[in-house]
């Protein structure tokens, strides 16, 4: 009976003992599980991120594309406004050689025009390029924010990695202790130990794909430093382009200054010219006058004279003749004389009208006294010298007014005494004919009677002159 209670309570011992190892080797058991559970939490928190991390990368890849595509987009303005600059120097060059002669408001509007564009294509390509500039820095902070993750991101890595080995250390010591206990946990552990290598598999997978987003973020800043390059060379042509507008800046008050200089003068020397010309027509009327009277006071002393034979009839139908043809004269220089009173009055009405606008000082003179000018008139002979513009309706013209007078004849006998047969004063002696020459100047000059064929040229320079043909 002792024996048998003692092989009880022996028994009893043991299978408390055992009681009491199952109980410690299960509460093992339940924290290497809560363990596995905390690893795999851990785990599936690193896939979630790396996975955002994946998605936001490839975001940022796509904008930095949208960027490059942009910025060859801007460089292709760029280009383009390059040359619409290039074709508005040509054609300003080729304007500021002709511009008082050829230039007409439609030209200088068109030029004005494609200044403007030129403008707006710059204050265009400086807001692209300032949203560019916004644009990068954005993406220089999305990068530098995702460095400092994937620094924290690597930290952790290596703090769970660490955490991890020294896991694997207390199960393997644990599992060496257990199976001196207990033969039946091997499997439990050996299925621990299973896991975490799976774990550290998963670990290494997690390291590699780390790697590679670490070369990919390479790689991006090497895009990144490549666009900052591109980004600056279009800075370099922006500022080229400033200096270059500038300078046409320049060009144009200039030349603007240049054509108002002119005007002024051209309207200077129109008012001079004018009234040389107002002298002249006055001059020319003077001396018409002068031989009509002449012509009056011939006819007065052959009509007064007794003999009226067929050469004194035939001198006196020449000399009226030759006063219809000095009155038709007087008519036409008169006329002359009123149209360039009236041209020169709406011409200063123009140039009051043209000072209170600037923007008209552009117009061309040739196509304003074309419109303003009264008549037609026949272009000059081509020299070397052209005519200004502005000109009058009359051109300059050189008038030579033949005052034909009576030759002398000896068929006509002169009186032999100081008084005619009708009692008045005898005739004075016949003349030759005589050319008055008004130049434009003013000057008036007296030539001897030329030759028959001279007196055609000379009649017929006259009818030109009267014709306002120059």
């Amino acid at each position: 009976e002792v024996g048998q209670l003692k092989g009880k309570t022996s028994h009893e011992i043991t299978v408390k003992g055992d009681h009491k190892m199952e109980a410690v080797l299960d509460a093992r058991i339940c924290e290497l599980r809560e363990q596995m559970t905390e690893l795999q939490a851990v785990k599936f928190e690193q896939e979630t991120q790396s996975r955002k991390l994946e998605a936001e990368l490839a975001e940022r890849q796509a904008d930095l594309q949208r960027a490059l595509l942009d910025t060859e987009q801007f460089r292709e303005l760029m280009t383009k406004a390059q040359k619409e600059k290039a074709e508005l120097e040509a054609k300003n060059a080729a304007a500021s050689e002709s511009l008082p002669a050829n230039l007409t408001k439609q030209e200088r509007k068109r030029l004005q025009e494609e200044l403007e564009k030129l403008q707006d294509l710059l204050k265009d390509a400086e807001v692209e390029k300032t949203e560019k500039e916004a644009e990068i820095k954005e993406l220089q902070d999305v990068v530098k924010e995702y460095k400092q993750k994937m620094g924290t991101l690597k930290r952790n890595q290596q703090t769970e990695k660490k955490k991890n080995a020294q896991l694997l250390e207390e199960a393997r010591k644990r599992e060496d202790s257990i199976t001196d206990e207990s033969s039946h946990l091997s499997s439990a552990v050996k299925k621990s130990s299973d896991r975490v290598e799976e774990l550290e598999e998963a670990l290494r997978q997690s390291v590699i794909i780390t790697a590679e987003r670490e070369m990919a973020m390479a790689d991006l800043q090497g895009q990144i430093e490549d666009a900052k390059t591109t980004i600056e060379e279009l800075q370099t042509e922006v500022d080229s382009l400033h200096q270059g507008s500038q300078k046409h800046d320049v060009q144009m008050t200039a030349l603007s200054k240049e054509l108002e200089d002119k005007n002024s003068k051209i309207q200077k020397l129109t008012s001079e010219r004018q009234k040389h010309m107002q002298e002249v027509y006055e001059m020319k009327q003077e001396a018409i006058q002068a031989a009509i009277s002449e012509k009056d006071s011939m006819l007065a002393l052959l009509e007064m004279t007794s003999i009226k034979n067929q050469k004194n009839m035939a001198e006196i139908d020449r000399l009226m003749k030759d006063k219809r043809q000095l009155q038709v004269q007087l008519r036409d220089v008169t006329s002359k004389r009123m149209k360039l009173m009236h041209w020169g009055v709406s011409h200063e009405s123009h140039g009051e009208g043209r000072k209170n606008n600037t923007e008209k000082v552009v117009l061309s003179k040739r196509s304003i006294s074309a419109n303003n000018s009264p008549t037609r008139y026949a272009p000059p002979p081509q020299t070397h010298k052209t005519k200004s513009a502005g000109s009058s309706p009359i051109e300059d013209e050189r008038v030579e007014v033949t005052v034909s007078t009576p030759a002398s004849d000896s068929k006509t006998p002169p009186p032999s005494t100081g008084v005619t047969p009708t009692g008045g004063t005898p005739p004075a002696e016949p003349r030759a004919d005589l050319v008055v020459t008004i130049g434009s100047d003013g000057t008036v000059e007296q030539d001897p009677a030329p030759s028959e064929p001279s007196k055609a040229q000379a009649n017929n320079a006259e009818e030109n002159g009267v014709d306002g043909s120059g």
